[in-house]
């Protein structure tokens, strides 16, 4: 198990609908570059941001690198993003995040009180911030064009 969405799915998934979804899993990160390139060419390094924060979200195997990479880049578009709506809610989620799910592996792995869905649960509303963040990010972005 790692912070990614992929392991919990495959667990659970058909044999015979394995490979169709690994497919789908692996090549769907494709799909946003060139909508993104087109819509954001005045902005190529927002742009690639986006593109970093996307591959970190959507990952197979996922490390805490990854988040800590595109999350280190923030700071460049400070003056960009100042018109994020949803900042503080993604900064709590975040912040919540790194608190409670060592825990929940903690308690899953180690005392045997919490189960695999409860992690997963964590890595779902892992995905789910960093999907916000990125959208929040990027509609700020095209508010201020």
């Amino acid at each position: 198990p790692n912070i990614g969405l992929f392991w919990y799915f495959f667990m659970e998934i058909f044999l015979d609908f394995r490979y169709f979804f690994l497919f789908v899993f692996q090549y769907h990160v494709f799909i946003y570059s060139v909508p993104l390139t087109l819509k954001l060419k005045h902005h190529p390094v927002f742009c690639f941001w986006v593109q970093v924060a996307i591959i970190a979200t959507f990952k197979s195997y996922p490390s805490i690198g990854d988040i800590a990479l595109h999350l280190s880049l923030l700071p460049l578009f400070y003056h960009k993003l100042q018109e994020m709506t949803y900042g503080v809610v993604i900064a709590i989620a975040f912040i919540s995040l790194t608190i409670f799910t060592p825990i929940v592996w903690r308690m899953w792995i180690f005392y045997g009180t919490g189960n695999a869905n409860f992690y997963y649960a964590m890595t779902l509303v892992l995905a789910l911030t960093e999907s916000a963040l990125i959208s929040d990010a990027v509609g700020a972005i095209l508010k201020r064009q």
